[in-house]
């Protein structure tokens, strides 16, 4: 399941990135609100850009999936597809370097598994990073307000994309997506 891949790079991110406090991973920007999200349902918590965590980081993905077909290798006996979701990986730093801190998490991503993120584009100018995290928030005074708490911190952005892949199962071995009474 991706979500858990999800955890997988939050962990080899903490493990290799000792100046972090702490991670989070499946977070996404809430449509409504704007805020930054982990958590479903009723364990939903805001994550986003706060000095309360100390050194941090957060994975936020887009909520969609984009599917490509894989290139057959000469082993292969089936199709298979790669997902990719796009991520941001947004870290926030006490007196951090930008663009060494940008070094050091893009090297990271890039030793991460075989091909599985593919970083695109990054942001190192703080308040640039802040403005992007926050645009879809509509109460412009609470950007300036995250901005001023900052003080030392600095926030980077790395873009990437996460990619898997998809082989599909034997038609007898599909289960049904539909709850059972038994989830309830």
């Amino acid at each position: 399941m991706i979500s858990v891949d999800f955890d997988n790079l939050r962990d080899y991110i903490l493990q290799h990135n000792t100046y972090f406090n702490q991670g989070f991973s499946n977070c996404y920007q809430d449509d409504l609100t704007g805020y930054i999200l982990q958590g479903e349902s009723d364990e939903k918590f805001a994550v986003g850009i706060d000095d309360r965590f100390g050194n941090y980081f957060y994975i936020r993905t887009e909520t969609d999936i984009r599917y490509t077909e894989r290139r057959p290798q000469l082993s292969d006996t089936s199709r298979s597809l790669d997902e990719t979701t796009k991520c941001y990986l947004v870290a926030v730093v006490d007196n951090a370097r930008p663009k060494e801190l940008v070094t050091s998490l893009l090297n990271t991503l890039l030793n991460y598994g075989e091909n599985k993120t593919r970083p695109v584009r990054a942001i190192y100018i703080r308040e640039a990073a802040v403005q992007k995290e926050l645009s879809k928030i509509d109460d412009k005074d609470a950007i300036i307000g995250v901005l001023q708490n900052l003080r030392d911190l600095q926030v980077v952005i790395v873009e990437f994309d996460f990619i898997t892949q998809f082989t599909p199962v034997p038609f007898t071995c599909i289960p049904s997506p539909c709850k059972s009474c038994t989830d309830e």
